[in-house]
Parts: structure tokens; sequence; C-alpha cells
């Protein structure tokens, strides 16, 4: 009876792993409605960030997980992409859906990890509904008028440079 719990429960969290953290086919999937839901979350320094605050900017949002492996093989990409487009009217977002006690101070060591400087929040399970994310990393693209441009699901070659690709012609 053990070993066929064992072998239940190895089976459930390989398909919740193959669920949450996987790689997407490169294809942007367009959102079912077009305007950004509104959210209010606290930052991990205890900052509010308001979506509505960021109104005549383009945003992206990341949505991630410290576990997650895809999340941090574009971590890297997704910093450098910041760094560039930061003076130019683009903000990153960054939700963790990490939960627990700990899940702030698993979060700031991520931050830390990976030297990053955009503002970086833990979902309250509301954000990611609204979003419907389902995979990590999920990437919303919204533009200046708070209309969702792009979602990706997953993982996509040179993830910087078609974020670079979707946002450039958004900011003009």
């Amino acid at each position: 009876m053990a070993k066929r719990l064992a072998l239940v429960t190895c089976i459930v969290f390989a398909l919740f792993m193959a669920i949450s953290c996987s790689k997407s086919d490169g294809e942007p999937k367009r959102a079912e409605s077009n305007i950004a839901p509104s959210f209010v979350l606290t930052d991990i320094s205890g900052a509010k960030v308001d979506l509505a605050d960021y109104r005549g900017k383009v945003v992206v949002l990341d949505f991630f997980a410290t576990w997650c492996e895809p999340c941090r093989m574009i971590a890297p990409e997704l910093k450098a992409f910041s760094n560039r487009y930061k003076d130019m009217g683009v903000a990153v977002i960054a939700i963790s859906i990490d939960e627990g006690a700990d899940a702030t101070a698993m979060v700031k060591d991520y931050k830390k990890e990976y030297g990053l400087l955009y503002a970086m929040a833990i979902d309250d399970g509301q954000v990611r509904r609204k979003y419907d994310v389902f995979s990590l990393p999920t990437t919303v693209i919204i533009d200046r008028d708070g209309k969702i441009r792009n979602k990706h699901l997953g993982i996509t070659a040179d993830y910087a440079k078609r974020l670079a690709a979707e946002i450039e012609p958004l900011l003009k």
C-alpha cells in the first residue's frame, strides 16, 4: 500500500511539474480579454505594486517561481532586457507564485542571486487567476493603454530578443 501511495504521489508530482514548467512552442498566446486585469500587490521590500501606477508604460509581467528551472534559465535574459529598456518607458514586474512563510526570503535570495533590479512581488493567488497563469514562466506584455498585447507560456528561444521585437513597436 505504501509503495502504491508513493508511486501515485510521484506521478502527480511529475504531472504538476510538466504543467507548471513547460517549454513554449514559441508562439505568443493571445489573451481572451484585451484589458489587463488590475492588481495591487506588495513587493518583497514592502512597497505597493499597483498596475494602475504603470499606465503610460509598456509593462512586462513575469510570472515565475524560485524553484522553476525554466524561470531561472530566462532570469539573466530578462535582467538584460529590463536594463536595456527601463529608461525607454518599459517596466518589468516579476510576480512570484512561491508560497509559505519563507516565500519572501526565497524571492529576495533569487533577486540577489541574479542581480535583478525590477519590482518583484509575491502573488496572493488572485493575480495568477486573473491572468490565467497555469504554466511557468508566463510572460504577459501590456501596452501603454493597459491592453494585453501578448502572452507567452513557458520559455522561448531568444527570449529577450523576442520581447524586444514585440515591445519596440509599442514604444512609438
